[in-house]
């Protein structure tokens, strides 16, 4: 570790175990990347890459911590290991993070670019004449095959993450601990809490949504009284799970295909969240819940780029794309549960293990609809699909028990 002092705090820099292995003595072409985001990114060849952080904030950095866990105490495969990161140390001795370093690893673009691709040519081969060589339409029944074993690995590499978080440690920060009923029931009266904002701000906004969107708004409004109360009948008397770290904020832009293998990226969490929030232990529930509707995303993206077909074709897209949804989601679901069977982080128990994750889908839908109604309105349509079809199952199931 090194530093350098200046007038005001000073510039650290350090790495990891990784460092000397992997980075030293590298003498490549330095470049940018094609695609920026929200931080900025420097290439060296194809060895290393250095992410700037644009957004700076007192404060210990999830991803810096994370990825010196995931690499050192708690080392998980895939993810881009973690060589080093610069920081500024205020006076006061507050950390600011300012990059990180990490090993380039070669990919094939994200998760997201691969479903998109994929649902492309799903339709695509809708639209396409009846007679259509034999082998093309074998192609796709094996194109297909393909992708619902590609989520179902991907399942078990989120399961083989949310392993190396329950591991044993003595950090503090990363030791598992247990979750009380009390506990639980704070996570639910939180959701319940984000409902009530969500729906008083649906219902301000109503009169500003495209009309395609009213209905389904209106309907959610209608179920408000069902969704608070479905909230309000979560209750776990007896948890048999601990509550770890966790990625916190995963989706299929997170992921990068490398050949028929994904790597996991990206652990600086919800950026609307605060650095305390982010670095909280919580059920890894959440990041299979992020999951899930990540693949409602895609699968509305699909649908939504064929809105301007006839009334045949958009509903023969539509069955495809919710085909693909459903299946997509039952093996990443398959994949995870059957790898994270033991994992002490998640419930044993299957009623349990199901209330827990209906709660995490509606808490991040709502996210979601809060999000899409003050930043891209015409996108509401997601969220509002996903909690109605949240709120109505669990009405239908309630009133066949009954």
């Amino acid at each position: 570790m090194r530093a350098i002092a200046g007038a005001d705090g000073r510039l650290r820099f350090a790495g990891t175990s990784a460092y000397a292995q992997l980075a030293g003595g590298v003498n490549e072409e330095v470049k940018h990347p094609s695609l920026e985001q929200s931080n900025t990114g420097i290439m060296f060849g194809n060895k290393l890459y250095l992410k700037g952080y644009r957004r700076l904030q007192p404060g210990i950095n999830p991803e810096v911590e994370v990825g010196r866990f995931l690499t050192e105490t708690s080392p998980f495969p895939n993810i881009a290991p973690v060589l080093g990161w610069i920081e500024y140390v205020r006076p006061d001795g507050k950390l600011i993070a300012l990059a990180l370093l990490q090993q380039y690893v070669e990919n094939q673009g994200s998760a997201w670019t691969l479903t998109q691709d994929y649902l492309q040519r799903i339709t695509e081969r809708l639209f396409t004449p009846v007679d259509t060589p034999p082998d093309t339409a074998a192609h796709e029944v094996e194109l297909h095959g393909f992708f619902v074993a590609m989520a179902q690995r991907l399942g078990q590499r989120v399961a083989e993450m949310h392993a190396a978080f329950a591991k044993p440690t003595s950090d503090p920060a990363f030791t598992p601990e247990g979750v009380s009923a009390e506990e639980v029931e704070q996570w639910v009266q939180r959701v319940r809490h984000d409902a009530d904002a969500t729906l008083d701000l649906l219902s301000q906004q109503l009169g500003h949504l495209r009309e395609a969107h009213r209905q389904p708004a209106e309907a959610l409004l209608a179920h408000g009284a069902t969704l608070l109360e479905r909230l309000q009948r979560t209750a776990i008397e007896h948890p048999d799970f601990v509550k770890t770290r966790y990625h916190g904020d995963l989706h299929l832009g997170q992921v990068l295909l490398t050949g028929q293998d994904f790597l996991i990226v990206d652990f600086e969490g919800e950026p609307a969240r605060s650095l305390q929030e982010r670095r909280a232990k919580h059920s890894p529930l959440r990041d299979v819940a992020g999951m899930l509707r990540s693949l409602d995303y895609a699968a509305a993206l699909a649908m939504q780029n064929n809105h301007e077909q006839p009334a045949e074709k958009r509903n023969a897209v539509e069955k495809a794309v919710r085909t693909w949804q459903t299946e997509s989601s039952q093996a990443f679901l398959a994949g995870y549960r059957q790898t994270g069977a033991e994992l002490p982080s998640v419930p044993r128990d299957p009623q349990m293990w199901q209330e827990l994750l209906e709660l995490f889908l509606i808490e991040k839908a709502l996210y979601e609809l809060r999000y899409e109604i003050n930043m891209r309105p015409d996108w509401v349509g997601v969220p509002l699909r996903g909690l109605l079809a949240l709120v109505q199952t669990r009405a239908v199931n309630t009133a066949d028990a009954g």
